[in-house]
């Protein structure tokens, strides 16, 4: 079952938040907190897309790709 572009949305404030003060290990504890494979795998993507496509403070391809590569693992 895939998950929709609308409910990933709403994790874009978290993400950001989280990539900003933290860094690419605190979004993907957010991916890893999620129990349901499907949703684990899709908000992986979608941090990894998010991350590399749009404005954030610090946004450097380095996050975006640790994030990318954890989804991978």
């Amino acid at each position: 079952m895939s998950v929709s572009r609308e409910t990933l949305e709403t994790y874009w404030p978290k993400i950001k938040k989280l990539a900003e003060t933290e860094g690419a290990q605190s979004v993907i504890s957010l991916c890893e907190e999620e129990k349901d494979f499907n949703m684990r795998w899709s908000l992986y993507r979608f941090s990894n897309q998010t991350l590399a496509q749009r404005d954030w403070s610090g946004r450097d391809l380095n996050t975006a790709i640790t994030v990318g590569e954890a989804g991978i693992e």
